[in-house]
């Protein structure tokens, strides 16, 4: 018999199921799994994915917040395991910078610095900064860890993955600002003061969630580079709408 290693965080999903009348069945084919595999989860002998752990919350109204602190007591720091511990999504997209952004604010109001945050939780400076700028998702342990060490939300910060995704001309867009300031050596600060808008708005363009207006764009696209940036979006059309409408 396998030995029931996350106990606690299949009986919260156990209560949770039971609460609304739901079958194991039910549960799995509401969230895109097998009944097997769900069944292992709730009987504490398996965890799931970060994927998995958001349609989970999603379908049983389950309190995220309550299920990383299950999680936490089996998620110990252990050197070496940064790479084990990150996920890496096919595709980057708003919903995981949006993701990222949710832990800057909440390492910030903890006043702590990325060095403190990745020692707290057993990972590299570099993977919880790719975690951090929404490149990288973290693993449900990895979470879990965060969870314990930055005391956020977590319900919040499920939500950001459940968000439709962003317009893909947008999206597009935001890759290549990301690309421009990348190759420049700034930082977003930097940018975002030479574009003259806040560091949220200025997150809120490269996550291609909003678009720049021109007086923003401008400092972004100089004569010398301009022509560059919008080559690599091979969007051209989708861009020319996309600027009648500012």
């Amino acid at each position: 018999m396998k030995q029931q290693k996350y106990a606690a965080f299949g009986q919260l999903l156990r209560q949770a199921r039971t609460e609304l009348a739901m079958t194991q069945t039910e549960v799995a084919d509401a969230v895109g799994i097998g009944v097997d595999w769900y069944a292992q989860i709730e009987a504490g002998e398996a965890r799931c994915s970060l994927k998995t752990l958001t349609a989970l919350r999603r379908t049983l109204h389950v309190d995220a917040n309550a299920l990383l602190k299950a999680l936490d007591q089996h998620s110990k720091p252990v050197k070496g395991t940064a790479r084990r511990g990150v996920e890496e999504p096919k595709h980057t997209s708003g919903q995981h910078k949006a993701f990222g952004r949710t832990l800057r604010r909440a390492r910030r109001q903890k006043q702590l610095t990325l060095s403190m945050v990745a020692e707290s939780v057993g990972c590299s400076r570099t993977y919880y900064y790719v975690v951090e700028t929404g490149r990288r998702l973290p693993s449900v342990l990895m979470l879990a860890r965060l969870h314990d060490c930055l005391e956020f939300d977590a319900n919040e910060l499920l939500e950001e993955l459940d968000k439709p995704p962003s317009k893909p001309d947008h999206y597009h867009f935001g890759v290549c600002i990301v690309r421009s300031r990348t190759r420049k050596a700034k930082t977003i600060t930097e940018a975002a003061g030479a574009a003259g808008c806040s560091i949220e708005k200025y997150e809120n363009i490269e996550a291609g969630a909003r678009l720049p207006t021109l007086a923003e764009l401008a400092p972004q696209c100089p004569k010398t580079d301009g022509y560059a940036i919008f080559a690599r979006i091979q969007l051209i059309g989708q861009i020319v709408w996309t600027f009648r409408k500012l």
